[in-house]
Order: structure tokens, then sequence, then C-alpha cells
């Protein structure tokens, strides 16, 4: 469908005054006499660009007597674009118009229109050619409908033009679509987003979160390695060594490890030592309400416990699911609200005598069995489960959680719906209201317009009578008059 514009709406009218006035004025008139004009020269395109099909088109007026066929012909320089089929142009008619496919070249251009094979002969050729002006079009190098300089990616097709980051730079052409610093390529490897620049959304951006792809507002990095704590839980474990003099027990140098939570890198944990700075991170975890115990992995502690022979409240339990590979399943939860959990551990596998922990990435610890915990807001949690076994606390389980916006249970979510909804039924009832109303008055209309129509009629007729009245009484007058005279002149 051609576009409408500025230029279309002169061409109609130019078409429309040529209906009635022909080219002929004040000159010469023939019998046979078909034109063209520049005037009339039109595109289907509002904007030329290089390489693009578009439609050309010319008016031909008949400004003669009868009636003549013929065809167009269009050239791009001396080059033959096309002829039109035959076109037959009434005498007194409308216009009709002559059409062309063409393709845009890359450079400019003009256009001939010329009159050819008109039959009867044309005796006037002084209108069957013209030349339009030099057309400049303009360059579309990736071929997606956008010239180059409104393009925001003028080498690769992008006809959406999306701009995540709204840097001027096209999606497709930029590296770093959420341009929080980091590249498309890393991300992906890093598991965050490339069209967020805070995955986590926990108000840190991933170019310095130390865990980007779970909430941590605290950035809480218990052994300064620069990887937080809910990515990487602190894995520490206890030994005791024996010293010589008096015979009195010393506690050896406390050892840590770094246990990652994904369960495909749990059983390659190993011991280090502590350094005095992270002694000094450990006492600070005299605050919260876990105790100031080692911990260590379920599955290090399984394995270490079997090589030194020992035995723990838990140790059947722990074998038992580390063989099941059932690492995963002691945790449960219901879901009672958008914000509101209920965790708990699965009786079937409960060890009623063992201390339950529980902590939550936001920060949040408590001691129970089971706990029912309500979110603060929008993100992704991790909530870890411990168990304290022979002085060291055992990661027995992890799950995460995420709130999101866009969930039936979040209220604010269906009060943003709602109040769409009624602004979207506004917008439909006014109009209705509007048209209902004008049909209520049409009634009230019709009467008053009969009403001035009654009301014209009887100040017509009121304006006959009165002439009527004027002519009586001036016959009167004029007869009054007439027998004074003759009572004056008895002759």
């Amino acid at each position: 469908m051609r576009m409408v514009t500025s230029k279309n709406f002169l061409f109609i009218f130019f078409l429309l005054t040529m209906s009635f006035v022909p080219f002929g004025v004040g000159a010469e008139s023939y019998d046979y006499d078909l034109g063209v004009s520049e005037v009339t020269f039109n595109v289907s395109e509002n904007e030329l660009i290089a390489g693009s099909k578009i439609r050309i088109y010319s008016t031909v007026i008949n400004n003669g007597k009868f009636d003549v066929a013929g065809y167009v012909s269009f050239y791009q320089g001396p080059t033959l674009i096309g002829r039109s089929s035959e076109v037959t142009a009434k005498a007194g008619a409308f216009p009709e118009q002559a059409w062309v496919d063409f393709t845009i070249p890359s450079g400019s251009f003009n256009i001939r229109v010329e009159l050819v094979d008109l039959s009867p002969q044309d005796q006037n050729s002084s209108n069957n050619i013209f030349v339009t002006k030099i057309f400049s079009p303009q360059i579309d190098s990736d071929g997606d409908k956008i010239i180059d300089s409104k393009d925001n990616c003028p080498t690769q097709s992008n006809s959406d033009q999306k701009d995540n980051d709204h840097d001027g730079q096209g999606d497709v052409c930029d590296s770093d679509d959420d341009n929080d610093g980091i590249l498309d390529t890393d991300e992906s490897s890093k598991g965050t987003s490339a069209f967020s620049s805070d995955t986590d959304q926990d108000g840190i951006s991933d170019a310095i979160d130390n865990c980007p792809t779970l909430a941590n507002k605290d950035q809480k990095d218990s052994n300064g390695n620069k990887k937080g704590d809910v990515c990487e839980p602190i894995v520490k474990e206890k030994s005791s060594g024996t010293s010589s003099s008096g015979g009195n027990s010393d506690i050896g140098k406390t050892s840590n490890t770094v246990s990652q939570t994904d369960s495909s890198k749990k059983d390659s944990s190993s011991l280090t030592s502590l350094s005095e700075d992270q002694k000094k991170e450990e006492s600070k975890e005299n605050s919260s309400l876990f105790p100031n115990l080692p911990r260590v992995d379920l599955k290090s502690y399984d394995e270490k416990a079997l090589e030194e022979g020992t035995s723990s409240v838990s140790k059947n339990f722990i074998s038992n699911k580390i063989e099941e590979n059932q690492s995963s399943s002691l945790m449960a939860y219901e879901r009672y609200g958008w914000k509101t959990f209920r965790f708990y551990i699965d009786q079937a596998t409960k060890d009623n005598d063992a201390k339950y922990y529980w902590k939550f990435s936001d920060g949040q610890e408590t001691e129970a069995n089971e706990i029912t915990r309500e979110f603060p807001g929008l993100g992704i949690y991790r909530v870890s489960l411990y168990n304290i076994v022979e002085g060291n606390q055992i990661l027995l389980d992890e799950l995460q959680v995420q709130i999101g916006f866009l969930d039936y249970r979040n209220p604010w979510f269906w009060m943003s719906l709602g109040i769409l909804i009624i602004i979207a039924l506004l917008v439909i009832y006014f109009p209705l209201l509007r048209t209902r109303n004008l049909k209520k008055n049409e009634p009230l209309l019709d009467q008053e317009k009969n009403l001035q129509e009654i009301s014209g009629e009887l100040e017509e007729e009121s304006e006959e009578i009165q002439e009527e009245n004027e002519i009586e009484k001036e016959s009167e007058i004029k007869k009054e008059s007439d027998t004074e005279n003759l009572g004056d002149n008895p002759e």
C-alpha cells in the first residue's frame, strides 16, 4: 500500500484541477492530444534507499476531444526501465495512471517519461515527454530497510533496532549489551545475564558483585578471596595436637577449605591452613546463631570419618545419603504466599537427636527443625541447612528460592494489573457513553429541528399576510384618491 504524504495530496489536487482545466487552455485545441507532466510524477516510497524495489508512476491526461490509447515508457538515462500496460485515456474523463517497477541504483539518477505508440496519432507532441529532477538515494549497507544515517548498527541487519542499554549501538553490534563493563562473551561463562547489569537484583552491579548470580547485599567474604560466602560457603576442619611439655593438650592450627556449593564440585574440597586474618574473621562469627565450630560439607566429612575409622551420631544417616546420592532431598519447603516459605526437614531422614541450623543468603540465621520465613523482597535466595556432628558444622543440604514480580501471589502485581484494566475500561467506556448520549439526544434534536422548520414556515406565512394587507391597504388608499379626484372633476 502506498503511503499518503503531502506530496500525494498535492498530486491528487493537481489531478482534480487538470480534470477541469486542460493543458491547452489559451492555446490551440486538438482532437487527439495526450500529455504527461513532471508534476504528476510520483513514487511509492517516501524514502529512496539504494537497492530497494519501488514503483514509479506518471499520470496521462487527455487534453483532446476524442479518446486516445497508448503506452508510457520510463527510462533511467538511455536505459529503458520498462513500459507500462496500455493506457486508454477518455476525453473529458479523469486522468489515467501508468507505472512500472524500478530498483533504485546506488548513485544519483533521474527518470525520463515518454508517451509512445499512441492511437490515433497524437497531434501535439510538446507534452509527450519530460525528465524528472535528480534523485539522491540513501544507503542501507546491511539491507534492513533502515538507512545507514539512522541505523544503530549499519553493518549488521537489525530491523528491530533493539538497544538494551540505550547507548546508541544496536545489540547485534554491541559487545556489552547491558553496559556493565563485562563483555557478553564473558557473561555466559560467569553465569550472568548479558542484558542486565545486576543479574541477581541485589542492587550491586555484576562488575563489582562478589557473587553476581545470588543476592547478597552485604557482600560478605569471610576468607577474603573476593568470592561471596553465598556462592562459596567456608568449610573448616578442626584438628588437635599434643604438646610434649606438661602433657597438656593444645588446639592445633585450624584449617579451612573452600567448598563449591555446586553438587558437581562438592567432592573436590581440600583443607588448607587458616591465616591470622581468617582466625579474626572466625571470631566475628561468634555473634551469629551458629556455634563457632569448623564447617565441612557432608561428603567431605563422611570420607574423612570413614578414613579415620571414627564414628558419629549421624554416621549411618550420612553414609546412606551419600550412597543413595540423595544429598539434595533432605530439605523440603512449602510456599504460603508471595514471599513466605516454610522450610522443614524430611521426616524420613530426620535425626531427632541432632541440632539443625538454617542460614539464608541475606544474612538471617536460626536454629530449628523447621522455620517459616518471609523474605524482604525480590531476588534469588540461597537456603543452607547445617548439622553439628563431633564438633563440626556439616552442610547437609542447600536450595535456592526465587521471588519475582510477575507472580500470581504478588498483591502488587494484581494491583498494577487492576489499574491497567480500569484505565482500559475507562478508555472504552467514555466514547461509548458519548455515543449513547448522542443517540439519546437525537429525538430531541429532530424535534428542535422540526420546531425550527415550523417556526420558519409561520414566519413566512406571517410575512405573506403582512404583504397582502399592505397591498390591500395601498389599493384602498388608491381607490379613495381616485374617488376624490372624480369629485373634484365632474366632467
